[in-house]
């Protein structure tokens, strides 16, 4: 096994190398190292992701469905070990690696003796199975070493259900920052600035739980243990209980540190820790966690004249294949209001090259922003229903009545390449006593029975409570646009809209004023009304835009024994860091999968499917602002369900 996966990369590579392990090799996929400014995630050898290549890979519409039939004839079969899912380098480590037993039953109380297999990572310094994010890090003196944010070693296996002993032998310098990861965003904050130690993420009270002053001193080594036995979480430092809580039994994911977290709202660093590992491992059931897929850049920060491009919004017209990226190209800097166009880049090729930028509305010095581009199946046609606004009036500004935001929309029948003149339809979506409008951001709907649908929000005043989503529709293929409904309770926000297998609709939007939660609403007719909006408690998400998609390939239904399976990206943690991608298996009541597709600073996001059913997922990241760049990732569904859907073991 190489002592690590490294899935970051200083050097664009303009040649392919084939994935070695026999069970990918038909595939014909392609890994390449693309980088353009920002630390771009770059697909390994044992990934089950679906890799973004340079021109010449193969392209990935005729090559997932064997992989995708692979794990359907897997799921169902209870001694089929993991490892049939898994590279077969994987397999052999794994084997070395159950021999190595630890009785942890002498230090935890249980009521027999457990012998679980072990699984290392670090061993006296030295990288073993590991999963770099950001930069590696330097090992040296029997310590593996890193400063700075945004630079993640994660476990190179991923923790599955039963009982569970992590473990890792550390020192710090200047632990202010410094960050013990487990279940994705969830962390351990060993010395906040004040001196204290917190615990942080979706797990805890509040999001938030202090511990009391940290017991960490400054280069001191420490033994910092996470147990699980039965139903019982146990954090320890030096054998000391810091935390216990009750948890299921199930799957329960990654483990990591890291130096810093980025303060995205500067796009700043301000850790000044330096940690290092000497012996990282964790006795228990694991599989490899698979690397996430490679990112292509398609935005950059100070390109074609733009100061910072923003609010991603990504479409497929499916007899051509065409992807349109777009975006808001704003001149002025990262602000909301000023000079801002709406632009869009094009892809003839899943997303493999991009073509050059194209300006679709400029109005002068005004904002024209939030694209929602809605493909209509039955005529060809692509619309972008967007607004515009003064470029000198902030939201704040708008909502106390001294400006206003209109709707307008334009449409495409050569694939984007030109744009018809826009149509102002404030008239007809608007309400009267309406102040602020957005629509999306992010791709609108065709139903199933031919009508558009795209998704929005307004204000009624400068009242914080008086925020509504809503939807505008369209019955005569964009001929006429009409409002749709408007979810009751005022506190929602940027929304997205599906169709369930049903018929029905389910929104989810950004709850705007309220807790840390995503809001969701639903719709019996069609978009014209909405039940009471509702926070769900379990799905964190920091007052963010995210994207909704019903998948319609039938290998997801194959895969997981439900049709229409949903998807949702967002961003999963109380800042805009750890962008998930999640799945529902019910029309959205539970979203049982959940995978981080990029840890570092990252907000809004968009998705589309290809007809293999592989995703396209188009997104805001960098390495300390989440507006570095606006970067495409395809997401092979194997990457996706394997850790729900794989048969347990390992």
């Amino acid at each position: 096994m190489p002592a690590h996966r490294d899935v970051d990369s200083e050097n664009v590579t303009g040649a392919c190398s084939t994935l070695a392990p026999e069970k990918w090799a038909s595939l014909g996929v392609c890994l390449t190292a693309p980088v353009f400014g920002i630390r771009l995630l770059v697909a390994i050898a044992m990934s089950f992701a679906l890799p973004i290549g340079q021109a010449g890979c193969a392209g990935h519409d005729d090559a997932v469905g064997d992989v995708l039939q692979e794990l359907v004839d897997s799921a169902g079969q209870d001694d089929l070990p993991a490892e049939d899912l898994l590279p077969s380098e994987d397999i052999a480590d794994q084997a070395d690696l159950a021999s190595n037993e630890l009785d942890l039953s002498g230090d935890i109380d249980a009521a027999e003796t457990v012998i679980l297999p072990r699984a290392v990572f670090v061993e006296a310094g030295a990288p073993i199975d590991i999963l770099y994010e950001g930069s590696p890090w330097a090992s040296q003196d029997k310590w593996l070493t890193a400063s700075g944010c945004s630079r993640f070693v994660h476990a190179g296996r991923r923790i599955g259900t039963g009982d569970f002993r992590v473990s890792l032998r550390m020192k710090i310098s200047s632990p202010e920052g410094a960050v013990f990861l487990f279940q994705g965003s969830n962390h351990l904050l060993f010395r906040d600035v004040v001196g204290n130690m917190k615990l942080e993420g979706p797990l805890f009270p509040n999001d938030s739980l202090p511990l009391g002053p940290s017991g960490i001193k400054d280069d001191v080594p420490f033994t910092l243990e996470l147990v699980r036995v039965g139903n019982s979480l146990d954090l320890r430092l030096d054998d000391v209980s810091l935390y216990t809580a009750t948890i299921d039994s199930g799957e329960f994911g990654t483990v990591g540190v890291a130096p810093g977290l980025a303060v995205w709202l500067f796009g700043m660093c301000a850790s000044e820790a330096m940690v290092s590992v000497s012996d990282f491992w964790v006795d228990g059931t694991t599989r490899p966690l698979a690397p996430p897929p490679a990112a292509l850049a398609v935005f950059q920060r100070g390109a074609n004249g733009y100061s910072v491009f923003r609010i991603p919004a990504l479409a497929r017209e499916a007899s051509t294949g065409t992807l349109l990226a777009f975006a808001e190209g704003r001149v002025d800097g990262e602000g909301d209001s000023g000079n801002i166009d709406l632009v869009l880049q094009r892809s003839l090729d899943g997303g493999i090259t991009w073509g050059p930028l194209q300006v679709v509305v400029d109005d002068a010095d005004n904002t024209c922003g939030n694209p929602v581009p809605i493909v209509d199946n039955e005529t060809g046609k692509i619309w972008l229903v967007y607004t515009t606004a003064d470029g000198d009036l902030s939201e704040s500004e708008i909502n106390a009545g001294k400006g206003t935001r209109d709707a307008w929309v334009t449409s495409s029948s050569d694939s984007g390449l030109t744009w018809a003149i826009p149509t102002l339809i404030s008239s007809f979506v608007k309400g009267a006593n309406w102040r602020w409008l957005a629509t999306g951001p992010g791709h609108g709907i065709q139903l199933s029975d031919g009508r558009l649908v795209a998704p929005c929000n307004y204000t009624v005043g400068p009242q914080s409570g008086d925020a509504v989503s809503c939807s505008i529709v369209s019955d005569d293929h964009g001929v006429t646009w009409s409002a749709g409904g408007s979810v009751p309770g005022g506190f929602g926000d940027e929304s997205s809209i599906a169709e369930r297998s049903d018929g029905t609709l389910l929104m989810s939007f950004r709850s705007r004023y309220s807790v840390n939660r995503r809001g969701f609403s639903h719709s019996s007719d069609r978009g014209s009304t909405w039940t009471p909006g509702q926070e769900e408690d379990a799905f964190i998400d920091p007052h963010c835009q995210g994207s909704l998609l019903r998948t319609t390939n039938p290998s997801w239904e194959a895969a997981t024994g439900s049709s229409g399976v949903l998807l949702l990206s967002n961003i999963g943690s109380t800042q805009r860091e750890f962008l998930t991608v999640r799945a529902s298996l019910d029309g959205g009541s539970t979203w049982p999968v959940a995978q981080w597709l990029y840890p570092g600073p990252a907000a809004y996001s968009d998705m589309t499917e290809f007809s293999d059913g592989t995703i396209g997922v188009l997104y805001e990241r960098g390495e300390l602002s989440p507006y570095d760049s606006i970067v495409f990732s395809v997401l092979n569904p194997v990457w996706l369900l394997e850790p729900v859907f794989g048969a347990s073991g390992g």
